[in-house]
């Protein structure tokens, strides 16, 4: 499986594997050995960020994969300056200290929730 994975990551250019199908933020597919790509692809973006929108969607995804296990999930950018910015911080200016700390939460939520899938997780 590894070497499947890394003849799509190419050292000098961008490849998406079977991430083909654009939902949302994210470019997603499975290829024919059930790997799972997840690409983030911010819309009406040059840059990838966080938001509430961008975490909502990974969980949907994670919740996928604990339905319909992969044999492995590959999460990398499909922009070419970088998997992501940081946090979206337009949205924070109208976000309460309730609002931020339930996004924070959500996300810590999500991401542990992808560290103990029952398949290896490689994030580049």
């Amino acid at each position: 499986m590894t070497g499947h994975v890394l003849k799509h990551l190419g050292e000098s250019k961008l490849e998406l594997g079977a991430a083909k199908e654009r939902k949302g933020n994210w470019r997603t597919g499975r290829d024919q050995e059930g790997i799972l790509w997840l690409a983030l692809d911010k819309a009406d973006s040059s840059t990838n960020t966080i938001s509430g929108d961008v975490l909502r969607e990974l969980e949907r995804y994670v919740s996928a994969a604990e339905e319909d296990l992969p044999h492995a999930v590959v999460i990398r950018s499909a922009k070419p300056g970088g998997f992501a910015a940081g946090a979206d911080i337009t949205g924070f200016a109208k976000m309460s200290d309730e609002g931020a700390g339930e996004l924070l939460t959500q996300g810590h939520a999500v991401l542990d929730r992808l560290k103990k899938l029952a398949c290896p997780t490689i994030c580049v």
